[in-house]
């Protein structure tokens, strides 16, 4: 647990169910079923790769902007072609 910047505490980040700080199976549960399908705005996008994604907003640009202020050099050409292609996976 983090203290928050607002007040209150967050959880410390979690990937595939792993507490990242702790290397532990996260006691937080994700991908809860929802009775409802997709609705009509999220249905197409599920479906885009990462590239046709990218068209709709400035993706490779803030890629770009986070990089910088991180001060790494980002190969945009790289990342584009390693990334454009991804699909979401939704169950």
């Amino acid at each position: 647990m983090y203290a928050s910047i607002w007040g209150g505490s967050v959880h410390s980040p979690v990937y595939a169910s792993v507490d990242l700080d702790t290397g532990d199976i996260s006691r937080l549960h994700y991908g809860e079923p929802s009775p409802h399908d997709y609705d009509d705005l999220t249905k197409p996008i599920i479906k885009q790769n990462l590239s046709d994604y990218a068209k709709n907003c400035d993706l490779w640009g803030l890629t770009q902007r986070l990089g910088k202020m991180a001060g790494i050099e980002i190969d945009m050409e790289a990342i584009q072609h390693k990334y454009g292609s991804v699909v979401r996976k939704v169950e």
